[in-house]
């Protein structure tokens, strides 16, 4: 590397004559000189480090001047990239073959012998592309010592660790997730659910294949049997419906309906007697990938956002932004109206969509302890709710139809804005709403429970506060302006003399459309021109 002379004795120096002495019962014992120089903390190791690394690098370089190496482009005209090294390790790019694999043995050993270290092949592996074939492969790993194809390693650390801990017994698509489990096993099963619908079993000897509970019939999707089970039915395996490579025609008409035997026996089966395995349904390949894995997912949200819209029948709903309207308009307290709006857009944190998102907690309604704690059984559904809803004043008829969509049933609930006194009805709705909503809060966290009536008047009664509130602050307005003008009429009539030959009246107003609410200014002159009194008044939109 042409490092001055004077300046590599000063370094060997350094190294060669490094000595430790140890401390023993508070004694310091006889030196010691280590044979491989300065120790692992020593201030002057990481720069050494560096240095060696840079002779490494330098004959890399070299390499790939004189085209012994091609190194690995990202583009047509971007640099060629032929190592990375991250501390003291070390990727290597080249192509895969064996004369490039024994010139990058030959840099090795140069390396090895100039340097004093030694690569260690049981910590080395080999990546290749998808494109190379199994012959190369074997090539290159045979002129570089025999280093392991990683590709070939299938069975790798993780994976060992997590059947170990998680499902030794049993497929990962059917274990179950403790309560235990960490945050990255739990991200993993939520992504199970959402993917296993697309998951499929090929069958190879049927050992492996459940009848009754796997999808593995095929219709237009794999499905399970359309046949109820029989009573005492011993056929449990598909490897039971197989004898001799064939199917057994006689016991599979005896156990199936027609239309699920006819389709059995479409299925073909392996003459080799290899084992059942998965296969992906999403793709051409029928293997897995994150980007078919994104787009099934959006594919299912977007039947399932289908068969939803197509349940709601009527066609004349209020549109979403005529819904949202009406509720900001109501004359209730904001965070109601914040709370119903969460409940539109699927942000209130019930335990169904917790333990969904999340997976944490379960998803069981503290209520009734049997349904899915939902949005919609919370506040509609279920028998704690259904007995406060037969108990309000207020009978909304035509839409309990509704009640399996919470956005469906408040967009009915929201045409009655135009009936008479329809603006107090869905008023009052929504402070019972949020009764419930906190009832259920009160049994989650401090075991208490409430009875329906309680419920009812706690709503009625802070309906009637807020607009009593609303009322009050109406009244004070109008009357803090009238006041004056009355005292002075008062004035006026006891002191006939101060009474002014001739007054001037000038009114002006003004309409607020955002706080939909008009001011009135009056101001009153005498006949000189002089204002004598003025007064100022604001009035909400009733």
């Amino acid at each position: 590397m042409r490092f001055c002379e004077k300046w590599i004795t000063w370094i060997m120096k350094c190294i060669s004559t490094v000595s430790f002495s140890f401390n023993i019962n508070g004694e310091c014992k006889e030196y010691i000189v280590p044979e491989r120089g300065i120790r692992q903390g020593d201030p002057l190791s990481p720069y050494l480090f560096l240095i060696c690394s840079e002779g490494f690098s330098s004959l890399l370089k070299r390499a790939t001047q004189t085209r012994n190496m091609a190194g690995m482009k990202r583009s047509r005209h971007g640099p060629s990239i032929t190592h990375l090294f991250f501390a003291d390790d070390s990727l290597i790019f080249c192509k895969a073959n064996s004369q490039e694999a024994k010139e990058l043995k030959r840099i090795l050993e140069v390396y090895e012998q100039e340097s004093g270290q030694m690569v260690n092949l049981d910590k080395s592996s080999v990546f290749f592309s998808k494109n190379v074939n199994l012959a190369t492969k074997e090539d290159v790993c045979t002129e570089l010592g025999d280093l392991e194809n990683h590709q070939k390693s299938k069975s790798v650390i993780q994976q060992k660790i997590l059947k170990s801990k998680y499902f030794p017994n049993c497929s990962v698509l059917d274990c179950k997730t403790p309560n235990n489990a960490s945050w990255f096993w739990q991200s993993i099963m939520s992504a199970r659910e959402e993917l296993q619908w697309g998951i499929r079993k090929r069958i190879g000897n049927g050992l492996l294949k459940r009848i009754w509970e796997d999808q593995w019939i095929p219709n237009q999707h794999l499905r399970r049997p359309v046949t109820i089970k029989p009573e005492n039915c011993q056929v449990q395996k598909v490897a039971d419906l197989i004898e001799g490579y064939r199917w057994n025609r006689n016991l599979i008409f005896k156990n199936f309906k027609k239309e699920d035997a006819e389709n059995i026996l479409k299925i073909p089966i392996s003459i080799t007697g290899r084992e059942d395995d998965f296969f992906w349904t999403e793709n051409q390949k029928r293997e897995y990938t994150v980007q078919s894995g994104y787009k099934a997912i959006q594919t299912k949200k977007e039947q399932e956002g289908r068969g939803r819209r197509e349940r709601i029948e009527p066609s004349n709903r209020p549109r979403r932004n005529d819904m949202l309207r009406v509720l900001w308009s109501l004359r209730i307290s904001h965070k109601i109206k914040i709370f119903i709006w969460k409940g539109l857009k699927e942000a209130i944190p019930i335990k169904e969509l917790i333990w969904r998102r999340m997976s944490k907690g379960g998803p069981i309604c503290l209520g009734c302890g049997k349904e899915l704690e939902t949005l919609e059984h919370l506040l509609l559904k279920c028998k704690k709710a259904k007995e406060i809803w037969k108990a309000t004043p207020i009978q909304w008829d035509g839409i309990q139809e509704l009640t399996w969509n919470f956005n469906s049933w408040w967009a009915a609930l929201s045409e009655a804005i135009q009936r008479d006194q329809g603006m107090d009805h869905i008023s009052l709705t929504a402070y019972i709403l949020w009764q419930i909503w906190k009832s259920r809060n009160d049994k989650e966290f401090n075991n208490k429970t409430h009875d329906p009536a309680q419920m009812i008047n706690k709503a009625w009664n802070a309906w009637m506060e807020f607009n009593e509130g609303i009322k009050k602050a109406r009244r004070y307005s109008i009357e803090q302006t009238t006041a004056p003008l009355q005292m002075e009429e008062q004035e006026a009539s006891q002191n006939p003399d101060n009474r002014s030959a001739g007054m001037h009246i000038r009114i002006a107003t003004k309409w607020n459309k955002a706080s939909k609410s008009i001011g009135y200014g009056i101001v009153a002159a005498d006949c000189r021109g002089q204002d004598v009194m003025g007064w100022k008044m604001r009035e909400n939109e009733s």
